[in-house]
């Protein structure tokens, strides 16, 4: 049987975990692939490492000067012969019945486009897996809803068909990260827009190691991932203030304590909510969950703000207030009204 899927993993300087990444892929339950590393321009043996790999399911290809993450991609796609398309870290490792259950997955339902899976985090020493596991949501209307605050997909996770590309998906060369977020809009604005799902299981590893280009580029990647977001938020005709850009930074990350802050997210979600009333641009019911999710992140238990607390949570439309009984709505105005 010929290939029917081709991985990319680009590298750059990540000799220390390439041998096992390699490993975890020749490990496959599924073997009728093809694998395509790209060599960034690194300096630390990869060259020695990928110069002894033997097996003829892998091809090589370098470049002379560091190009970055969504050249390397985009690079490897021409070379690409295979229906199916895998992304791969090489800093990371997949199950071994990654390709298989995502492969059968495609093969069964040809309506999607693309499907990732969920991850769990583990450390460098390869022996304690994390207890930080990524579960992005499962269904594609979740999916492209969750694009508003960030990823919606584990981006090494992903597998598409590579028919795909034919409707100008590709990656950005000029961002040094954020590419998936990209990825995830592009997918999330198509008319229609990419049938993505992602699968429930946790079928991918994702080492954690302080040399991690996510973490070594933290700040560039927020100022892009912003700006992305920016631009998103224009499709629903919203051109936001400075001060709401810095609030959502600030709510996706940490906790807002301040009855100023809970009413400008409030003002931030309905805008929102409203403006695809008019624009259609995502799926209704996927919205609201969505938009609730993120409000209830933000205002549970927070009582101790008083009156003005309980005015919002009474008359915001993401509110549970109104299916509270008497009791409840009584010992909520109590609490706020003690600020405790």
């Amino acid at each position: 049987m010929a290939a029917q899927i081709t991985i990319i993993m680009p590298t750059y300087n990540a000799a220390s975990y390439l041998e096992e990444a390699i490993k975890s892929i020749v490990n496959q339950t599924f073997s009728n692939f093809e694998c395509i590393i790209i060599n960034d321009a690194s300096n630390d043996g990869t060259d020695t490492i990928l110069s002894s790999l033997s097996d003829p399911r892998f091809t090589i290809l370098h470049n002379q000067t560091q190009r970055g993450l969504s050249y390397c991609i985009n690079k490897a796609l021409l070379y690409a012969k295979t229906p199916y398309i895998a992304r791969m870290d090489a800093d990371d490792l997949m199950l071994p019945n990654r390709l298989e259950i995502q492969y059968h997955f495609l093969e069964n339902n040809p309506q999607i486009e693309a499907c990732g899976t969920w991850a769990t985090y583990f450390s460098s020493d390869t022996a304690t897996l994390n207890t930080h596991q990524l579960t992005p949501p499962t269904t594609m209307e979740a999916i492209h809803c969750q694009t508003l605050w960030g990823v919606p997909f584990v981006h090494a996770s992903i597998m598409f068909r590579k028919e795909l590309l034919t409707k100008k998906i590709y990656y950005d060369e000029s961002l040094k990260v954020a590419q998936d977020y990209y990825l995830a809009i592009q997918m999330a604005l198509q008319k229609p827009a990419v049938v993505i799902q992602n699968i429930p299981d946790k079928l991918y590893l994702i080492r954690k190691h302080k040399q991690r280009t996510s973490l070594t580029l933290k700040d560039i990647a927020k100022k892009q991932i912003t700006q992305q977001r920016n631009e998103l938020l224009k499709e629903l005709s919203i051109d936001f203030e400075p001060n709401i850009i810095t609030l959502i930074n600030k709510a996706l990350e940490e906790d807002l304590t301040k009855i100023s802050e809970l009413a400008l997210w409030n003002h931030c979600l309905t805008t929102i909510w409203e403006a695809n009333q008019k624009k259609q641009l995502f799926d209704r019911e996927a919205l609201r969950q969505n938009l609730q999710h993120q409000w209830l992140k933000q205002f549970a238990g927070k009582t101790y703000l008083g009156k003005k607390y309980f005015t919002l949570m009474k008359k915001s439309i993401f509110s549970p207030y109104p299916t509270y009984n008497w009791q409840q709505k009584s010992k909520l105005y109590l609490k706020a009204l003690m600020k405790i």
